[in-house]
């Protein structure tokens, strides 16, 4: 989705605005949905707020590996084992920011993303 025009008709818009000033014009994308999902469940997208995501790997050293990599960004991190998942390994990163569109499209571009992973290590 970056650098892409979302023409207003693919957005919607949730909450009160006169409790939350910030604009909830998210695209209808998964970003978009979590961000609305917040809204809905009371989140003033105003403040900062620990936004936690999940990066699935393939083995224990790969998610070692991010760990490590996004700890020394700042990020709290956390790693267990979800043998359910096709990658069986998730690394729990979580920041404190505001959450807006731009900020989690931005996350994308940190060594927190599956495909930047692959740039840092293994």
């Amino acid at each position: 989705m970056r650098g892409t025009i979302i023409p207003l008709s693919h957005t919607r818009t949730v909450g009160d605005p006169k409790r939350y000033p910030v604009p909830h014009d998210f695209p209808n994308d998964a970003d978009g949905d979590a961000l609305r999902r917040f809204v809905e469940g009371g989140s003033d997208l105003s403040k900062p707020m620990t936004i936690d995501f999940q990066v699935a790997v393939p083995d224990e050293a790969a998610a070692n590996g991010l760990a490590e990599v996004v700890y020394k960004l700042g990020y709290r991190v956390k790693i267990c084992a979800s043998p359910e998942c096709s990658l069986p390994w998730t690394c729990e990163c979580s920041t404190r920011m505001l959450a807006r569109y731009d900020g989690v499209i931005a996350m994308r571009g940190t060594p927190t993303s599956e495909a930047s992973y692959g740039l840092h290590g293994r």
